[in-house]
């Protein structure tokens, strides 16, 4: 499960509050079809983007937005 995955990854940073909301966890699992690399790298600039902008959640836009950024796909 992606969504067990981003949560045991972001409770081993020190993080126990959900960040990502179910939509972001979704379209990071099409996106990366489960792949641990792809998830950490998807997740690391999603929270990257979330910061410079503020959030306190990531949400499917910040995901897709890092999306089209980083392979030019919407």
């Amino acid at each position: 499960h992606t969504a067990n995955y981003i949560a045991h990854r972001l409770k081993m940073a020190g993080q126990t509050r959900k960040i990502f909301t179910d939509e972001a966890v979704k379209l990071v699992f099409d996106f990366t079809r489960g792949t641990p690399r792809e998830i950490n790298n998807l997740c690391d600039l999603s929270l990257l983007i979330g910061y410079g902008k503020r959030v306190r959640e990531i949400d499917e836009k910040i995901v897709a937005e890092v999306i089209k950024d980083t392979v030019g796909v919407s």
